[in-house]
């Protein structure tokens, strides 16, 4: 028992603010871009390309520069968001796309630690699953790890990584700086995506009017502004565990892409995972996962989907950092396991989950948890 409030009475205060301002306020709509008139001239020079079968890489630099700052007209972000959908992406274009924003991003302090990771899903998979790499990014804190965790709130409706921080009473508002000063607190840091990658907000119609996945549904987990050394990506399209593993490979990074049979971009708690583990030298494994490797039985993944909101999601946190033996549990530390895994912290799957489930057990998850969210609210 860690002594002072339970963390559930803590934190039913903010699920409940959070869950009324979902429901009750919409979003601010983003503009979109801005365009000049006439568009630019590589942007359409990209757009033709595209539609004749090419993809040169000086266009593709060019007119994601032009898209992603705002100079593109609304009428060629639409063209070339079309023309750049996730079947038709390749290694070099989704690279080219990732140097632009990573260039354009907010600078951030804590790309200089060697055991940095972060655990990401690229959504849209459909599930309305629990928020497992959230959670399971504070466990990974709680073993040891660093932790530059990338997000953002939910598009489609659901919770996000943001919607449940927030839900748990965390500031969000927080500059870089104070970003940096927390993490050095605790060993664990929320890079919100609006905070750090602001041009973003140039494309945001534009995607919603389109109304497919193109590239910018993969960028997500590839734009970490704290560049982690380790990540687990997971990815509910089938088509993207080849496209990330070879992005990842052409660049000599290593990295795990997860991907659930039953859809989850996440290892799935009942079903095959497939994965590739892509190491320094570019070389990349293929394999599969079951809950057994992990050395406990499958769940039902029925218990994990279709949450609801704040309130339950809050609940079901905090009955993982409390180490209740539940579906969300397993799901959550299996996750976890991967990254201890892909971190060299762990050398078989089974031993990863162990030390996670350790690091819930032994009170010291909650205890991060409840160190971090004080440290956001420091100093308001």
């Amino acid at each position: 028992t860690l002594g002072g409030p339970s963390p559930r009475e803590e934190t039913e205060h903010w699920a409940v603010q959070v869950q009324g301002r979902k429901r009750n306020t919409g979003r601010s709509k983003s503009k979109g871009g801005n365009g000049t008139p006439g568009g630019m001239a590589s942007t359409r020079k990209c757009i033709r390309s595209l539609a004749e079968g090419r993809s040169p890489q000086e266009d593709i630099l060019a007119a994601a520069e032009e898209v992603v700052t705002g100079q593109a007209t609304p009428a060629q972000v639409g063209a070339l968001l079309v023309l750049l959908t996730i079947d038709r992406v390749d290694a070099q274009t989704l690279g080219a796309f990732v140097d632009v924003c990573m260039r354009l991003s907010r600078p951030c302090a804590l790309s200089d630690y060697p055991d940095l990771c972060d655990v990401v899903g690229t959504g849209g998979d459909g599930k309305d699953t629990f928020n497992c790499s959230t959670t399971a990014s504070f466990i990974l804190a709680a073993t040891g790890l660093r932790v530059a965790k990338h997000g953002n709130r939910s598009s489609s409706g659901s919770f996000g990584s943001a919607d449940l921080l927030e839900a748990l009473g965390a500031d969000l508002g927080m500059d870089p700086e104070r970003v940096a000063r927390v993490f050095d607190a605790c060993g664990f840091a929320f890079l919100f995506a609006p905070a750090f990658h602001p041009a973003f907000k140039n494309i945001a119609q534009a995607r919603k009017d389109v109304g497919v996945r193109t590239i910018f549904n993969a960028l997500g987990p590839l734009i970490n502004p704290a560049r982690p050394a380790h990540q687990v990506i997971g990815v509910g399209d089938p088509r993207l565990g080849p496209l990330f593993a070879s992005y990842f490979s052409t660049r000599r990074m290593p990295a795990l892409i997860v991907h659930g049979t039953d859809g989850l971009d996440e290892v799935s708690c009942e079903a095959v995972t497939d994965y590739w583990r892509i190491n320094a030298d570019g070389t990349v494994e293929r394999g599969t996962l079951t809950p057994e490797v992990f050395g406990v039985p499958p769940s039902p993944l029925a218990e994990v989907c279709d949450v609801g909101g704040a309130t339950e999601r809050v609940r079901m946190f905090w009955d993982v950092m409390e180490g209740r033996e539940c579906a969300a549990f397993r799901f959550v530390v299996m996750n976890a396991a991967c990254v201890l895994v892909a971190a060299g912290r762990a050398d078989t799957w089974q031993a990863g989950y162990d030390a996670a489930a350790i690091a819930v057990r032994s009170g010291k998850a909650a205890a991060l948890v409840r160190a971090y969210v004080a440290a956001t609210q420091a100093g308001n």
